[in-house]
């Protein structure tokens, strides 16, 4: 891309390209961190069920797993599997805008501009919905909001990189067309 199509606007003063990377990574650690934050629960849930109802009982910051704990099993795995189909899906959305970044593929960016919102919406409900029963309610609620900032400023930049993309082949198509005979023999 020419450096006249791609201006410094981004918060590290990256170029489009680069900042789209950037977001996709971020967005990757983040679902990790979460998938993984999940993993942890599942673990405690299964495997140390008794030392997880007893914390939950006895402590002021387990109000959260205490609620958890009171549902009947069917729900509770219910709640699980969402959590972790959701997460999952979050993981595989970032891999998908971290590849349509690195190769520049306005089709496959497209695609994660279609299915971005609601990701966005489900996983910003289910922190807010967490920060709602969590003890910690101001950092679960900071947390929620950072990630829907973080989610609509990802739109932005995959929304402009599609621009910019988009413009950057209209260039080129006028460019070989130009390049072209004006009798149309080719010889």
């Amino acid at each position: 891309m020419s450096e006249t199509n791609t201006k410094k606007k981004y918060c590290c003063s990256n170029r489009t390209p680069l900042e789209a990377i950037n977001v996709g990574t971020f967005d990757l650690i983040l679902s990790f961190i979460s998938f993984g934050s999940c993993g942890i629960f599942l673990y405690f849930y299964h495997f140390k069920t008794d030392s997880l109802k007893e914390r939950a009982e006895n402590s002021k910051h387990f109000l959260m797993v205490s609620k958890f704990m009171q549902l009947s099993a069917d729900t509770q795995t219910g709640i699980i599997i969402g959590v972790f189909t959701i997460t999952a899906a979050k993981i595989l959305q970032s891999v998908f805008l971290l590849v349509a970044s690195v190769y520049q593929n306005s089709l496959l960016l497209r695609i994660w501009l279609i299915s971005s919102p609601p990701f966005g919406l489900i996983t910003s409900a289910t922190a807010l919905f967490l920060a709602y029963f969590g003890k910690e309610k101001l950092i679960l609620g900071c947390m929620a909001i950072f990630y829907f900032l973080f989610q609509i400023y990802a739109f932005w930049v995959v929304r402009e990189y599609v621009t910019e993309l988009r413009t950057v082949s209209a260039d080129s198509q006028l460019h070989l067309e130009d390049q072209k005979s004006p009798t149309g023999d080719e010889d």
